[in-house]
């Protein structure tokens, strides 16, 4: 016995003392070792029948799909996900994003990301480069919760972006396996998303970043805005107008979270002159305003540091506003609309006084297929808003904003 025990004793000192370089790679290389790491399942997933499966493909998106199921293979490799989280917070374009041409450049244990993604020999370079060449905004994204992802502990599914119409999304896991998404509810989790770049542009071989509107960036409330209580008149005349605040009751109704944060655009019209009321004309249109996540404005106060709109001077111009909100996809064929108010439209002539027209007075403007009109609402000069709570008014039954002096 005692001869076991000094034999075992000399085994495990020579053990201790064997250099960590000479164990061989699959012992070594503890990234691949997935064994203690778990993959973060959303409670959005759904069930699907098989035969209700082709009501939501889409040969659109079909590469996107093929990407996301071979990116979710090379997630056993904890290098590979940490180089992937370090790159998408960079958020190089305000948003939880990089673009897949610049992903592919980084290198893993020495070898280029191309080489994981191709190790099973479906992803070739030359199929990358095909897809490149068809979609150069391909973009790898993680819309939410991006900060919270453990990469020592965690992989994440990953999803392949599909039309907004769609109400699932299809994501696959680190063993292939097919997932059903809710299109329209935000995970719990963060869930990696393959798709295209809003907020690039690709022309003669270069990216670019689209304009977009820059803001400071705060949660805190402009203390010369009325909030808690209004009296007529609500505008000092003859004073800049600035959008002050917005909210998405519910962003997913105008951007499905796989889209990550909104790009939104105002425009604000007018009557051609103080005595010319056969059409609106735009006084103002801001940038893209581009909220750093989906959490700054779903479903609350986004805080855009005054955005000025026009000077609003009556009766030089009318008392009453257009404002015309979009949420801005920028992809697909332009679009003309000539739109008719509907409503009744105030204005102030000299010498006469408040005169309404419309409801048919109209104007023209031009959004691209994927974009989306959130809405307009006649906005008064001296009138309180119409939500006293808080002093706010409100597109359709999930947009707000506020606006004044």
């Amino acid at each position: 016995m005692k001869k076991n025990l000094i034999f075992l004793t000399i085994l495990l000192s020579i053990i201790a003392f064997i250099p960590v370089g000479c164990r061989t790679d699959d012992v070594s290389v503890n990234y691949d070792n997935t064994q203690s790491v778990s993959t973060l399942l959303p409670s959005t997933i759904l069930k699907y029948e098989a035969d209700k499966l082709r009501t939501i493909d889409n040969d659109e998106f079909h590469d996107y799909e093929e990407i996301a199921k071979i990116f979710a293979l090379s997630l056993n490799n904890q290098e590979f996900r940490d180089i992937l989280k370090k790159d998408v917070l960079k958020k190089f374009d305000n948003d939880y994003d990089v673009l897949f041409y610049d992903f592919i450049k980084n290198t893993v244990n020495g070898k280029s990301t191309i080489q994981y993604l191709s190790k099973d020999g479906t992803l070739t370079n030359q199929r990358i480069q095909q897809i490149l060449k068809s979609k150069p905004l391909l973009n790898i994204s993680i819309p939410v919760h991006a900060e919270l992802w453990d990469t020592r502990k965690n992989n994440l599914l990953v999803a392949a972006l599909t039309s907004e119409s769609n109400k699932v999304v299809k994501a696959f896991d680190i063993n292939g396996k097919l997932y059903y998404l809710d299109h329209l509810k935000d995970p719990n989790v963060p869930v990696i998303v393959i798709g295209y770049n809003e907020r690039v542009s690709f022309n003669d071989g270069k990216y670019t970043r689209k304009p977009y509107a820059e803001l400071r960036v705060n949660n805190i409330v402009d203390k010369n805005l009325k909030i808690n209580s209004c009296s007529f008149p609500y505008r000092v005349n003859n004073n800049y107008e600035f959008l002050k605040e917005m909210k998405f009751l519910d962003l997913n109704q105008y951007e499905s979270w796989t889209y990550g944060a909104p790009e939104i655009k105002a425009r604000v019209l007018l009557p051609q002159s103080p005595n010319n009321f056969t059409t609106l004309v735009e006084v103002s249109v801001t940038g893209n305003m581009e909220p750093p996540n989906r959490a700054f404005i779903n479903n609350a106060w986004w805080n855009n540091a005054d955005v000025p709109l026009f000077y609003w001077d009556s009766p030089n111009k009318s008392s009453t506003a257009l404002f015309h909100f979009l949420e801005m996809d920028d992809s697909g064929s332009t679009n003309t609309f000539t739109i008719g108010l509907g409503v009744k439209f105030k204005v102030k002539i000299p010498g006469i006084g408040d005169t309404e027209v419309g409801p048919n007075l109209g104007y023209s403007v031009s959004w691209k297929a994927t974009d989306k009109e959130i809405g307009r609402f006649p906005i008064e000069q001296f009138i309180c808003p119409p939500i006293a709570s808080d002093n706010c008014y409100q597109l359709g039954t999930a947009f707000q904003f506020k606006s004044g002096n």
